[in-house]
Formats: structure tokens, sequence, C-alpha cells
């Protein structure tokens, strides 16, 4: 009866080293599906940021060129009030010289 029992006892212990294999190898599965969700949330945040750089660059051009393009409007409409009133000064000229 001694020796069944400790067959029993054999039995048991080895139904508990299985169970405490496979939690092990959950525990492994779950550790590793951690990482690797981390390890993709890091990813996700790195293609953010750098779409959130690339945003502010393309924002800060797309300014620089308004800015360029008000200063040439500025400087067409200079030239062209310049323009005008040298034609302007001409025409007076003329005008008060044939009178």
């Amino acid at each position: 009866m001694t020796e069944r029992k400790t067959e029993r006892e054999k039995d048991r212990e080895k139904k508990i080293d299985r169970q405490k294999d496979r939690q092990r190898e959950t525990d492994r599965e779950r550790q590793t599906e951690r990482q690797t969700e981390r390890e993709r949330d890091r990813d996700r945040q790195r293609e953010r940021d750098r779409q959130r750089q690339t945003d502010r660059q393309i924002e800060a051009e797309t300014g620089r060129d308004r800015q360029r393009e008000t200063e040439r409007d500025r400087e067409r409409e200079i030239t062209f009030v310049s323009a005008g009133l040298h034609l302007l000064g001409i025409y007076y000229y003329f005008l008060c010289k044939h009178k």
C-alpha cells in the first residue's frame, strides 16, 4: 500500500510539475506578448513624432513661401507706384512746359 501511495504521490508531483511548466510557458508567452506590444507602441509613437515633425517642417516652409510671396507682392506694388509717379511727373513736366 505504501508503494501505491508513493506511486500516487509521484503521479501527483508529475502533474504539479506539468502544471508549473505550463504556467511558466504561459507566463513567458504573456511576457513576450507584452514586450512585443510595448515595441509596437514605441514604433507607433516614433512614427507619430516623425509625422508631427514633418508636418511642422511643411507648415514652416509654407509659411516662409507665403512670406516670400507677400514680400514679392509688396515689391511689385512699390515698383508699380514708383513707375506711376514717374510717369505722372513726366506728364506734369510736359504740361507745364507747353502752357
